[in-house]
């Protein structure tokens, strides 16, 4: 994990409290400063009044306490979770100033504040949401940031069909489409499938296939491959069929993956 908000953080020995250090550069989208006070406020709203998986999720941290304007620490009754200190490290920051005298229980319409690389532009309830990228984001410069974020305007349209979405995509009226249907990756954006042919001018869908977006799918053993170089193709590829990039580096399961047993990958066999 990788600090954005936070430019540095300390943790006890003991793991009994974790400590943040804010960037004092970090601005919300109105140009005021992200302070050690909104991530205390953030904390206590979200488990006093957000989801009630947010009470669950931080009901271990005894208390929270802004140590100065930019310092912030949580401390823990005991030190049982090997994952809170992570998971605090995920906690969104609100603007204390922007919900002051706002019900945040209420459902609401309006263009929230944040403090991203992107802000609400337009809502159209329950069909759209568009974001449009902020010219001065304070955080671009980062080196986590370096080459991201280059796109000025993202629009999220909404489905409750996904079989419409999926048409959707095929038709072209749609740039990405995140696919977790594994009888779909395998039939539906090919075109030798027997569907239906494509009309003309939209694009195929063995081209569709190759842009469809986010896909995790582990072979069986003993097909695992070394990783390749992927085909020269315009766009962003976000194929992941092949673990290669999860397991190169992680100690092999004898169990699960037998021909890892001596750490290394190795090609299938044919046949």
């Amino acid at each position: 994990m990788y600090g954005l908000l936070a430019a540095g953080v300390r943790l006890d020995p003991d793991r009994h409290w974790i400590e943040f250090d804010l960037r004092p550069e970090a601005r919300f989208h109105d140009g005021t400063p992200v302070t050690a006070a909104d991530v205390v406020f953030s904390f206590r709203l979200l488990r006093d009044k957000g989801s009630p998986f947010y009470r669950a999720y931080y009901a271990a941290v005894d208390s929270v306490t802004a140590l100065d304007t930019y310092r912030v620490r949580f401390e823990f009754p005991d030190n049982h979770s090997r994952e809170l200190p992570l998971i605090l490290g995920q906690l969104p920051v609100l603007p204390e100033h922007y919900w002051q005298g706002r019900d945040f229980t209420r459902p609401t319409l309006d263009k929230l504040l944040g403090s991203g690389p992107y802000a609400i532009a337009d809502v159209d309830p329950g069909r759209r949401i568009v974001y449009r990228r902020v010219d001065d984001y304070w955080g671009r410069d980062l080196p986590i940031n370096r080459g991201r974020y280059n796109i000025d305007r993202l629009v999220y349209d909404y489905f409750r069909d996904q079989s419409v979405a999926l048409e959707a995509f095929l038709a072209g009226a749609l740039d990405l489409r995140l696919e977790g249907s594994a009888k779909n990756w395998a039939t539906a954006y090919d075109p030798s499938g027997g569907r239906r042919c494509d009309p003309p001018g939209n694009r195929s869908r063995r081209a569709a296939r190759r842009h469809a977006g986010l896909y995790h799918q582990y072979p069986p053993p003993g097909t695992l491959r070394p990783p390749r170089a992927p085909r020269a193709q315009p766009g962003f590829r976000f194929r992941l069929a092949q673990p290669a990039h999860l397991l190169w580096r992680l100690p092999p399961h004898p169990e699960l993956f037998p021909e890892l047993r001596d750490g290394r990958q190795r090609p299938a066999r044919p046949g």
